[in-house]
């Protein structure tokens, strides 16, 4: 596996770890877990993981204001 992919990987279980276990402590607390919410706490650790991803990738987009010649002159 590439580094970029295990950092993305580790990135996707910090996230879902720190952001499920206070959903999971409230939802034990009032004595049903809504797994609307743990679904929400996923998909926003993946969003965060595909975000650590393409920053470790270095991900720029296609336009390159260098190429332009209007910052020149």
């Amino acid at each position: 596996m590439s580094f970029q992919l295990v950092e993305a990987i580790k990135e996707f279980l910090r996230t879902g770890v720190l952001a499920a276990i206070p959903v999971l402590i409230s939802g034990l607390e009032a004595g049903a877990v809504d797994w609307r919410v743990i679904l929400i706490a996923a998909v926003i650790a993946v969003l965060r993981a595909v975000d650590k991803y393409l920053h470790e990738l270095d991900f720029k987009s296609p336009l390159d204001l260098r190429s332009l010649d209007v910052l020149e002159g």
